[in-house]
């Protein structure tokens, strides 16, 4: 399985990477979903990396569901 983990805080995700490497194919992406244009270049970097998503779960405070919609039809995923 593929899994991006994503989050504000680059040092967690190297923390989180080193973690899980001998789990499967992790990549850390830094991004803060409250800006869009780093949502954007999220989905770009699995696009580019994974050939898209399967699987989306959100665990951030707040997501609008119509930024998703957006990516996903923008995107062509």
């Amino acid at each position: 399985m593929n899994v991006i983990g994503c989050g504000r805080n680059n040092d967690r995700l190297k923390e989180m990477a080193e973690h899980v490497k001998d789990m499967g194919n992790f990549m850390p992406v830094q991004c803060d979903i409250a800006k869009e244009d780093s949502v954007i270049e999220m989905f770009k970097v699995a696009k580019e990396k994974f050939n898209g998503i399967d699987v989306m779960i959100n665990n951030a405070g707040q997501f609008s569901g119509n930024l998703f919609v957006c990516l996903f039809v923008c995107l062509g995923s």
